[in-house]
């Protein structure tokens, strides 16, 4: 299994997007789908933007990305706001 991680991207646009595009990969190198990770990005990209609308410019948002039994979690966090996405791995492929 693979180890937990942290990623922190400016709250910019430009970069949730890069954020996202790391979310989607992430069920993939855990053994789930590529469906799985169009989930996660899905919902990681949901969250982001509810941070970012109260963020100041210039912010950092804080991923953590943690495997679960079953599937993967990512805390979130931006200027004192938080969110934690859960997404079960529908079919792992492992």
């Amino acid at each position: 299994m693979l180890q937990p991680f942290t990623l922190s991207v400016p709250v910019d646009a430009m970069y949730r997007a890069l954020a996202r595009e790391v979310a989607g990969r992430y069920p993939e190198l855990i053994g789930g789908t590529q469906a799985d990770g169009e989930g996660l990005a899905g919902a990681v990209g949901a969250a982001l933007e509810e941070l970012a609308k109260g963020a100041p410019a210039g912010e950092n948002v804080e991923l953590a990305f943690q495997p679960e039994a079953g599937g993967v979690q990512v805390m979130l966090s931006c200027a004192g706001q938080s969110r934690v996405v859960r997404h079960h791995l529908a079919a792992p492929n492992r």
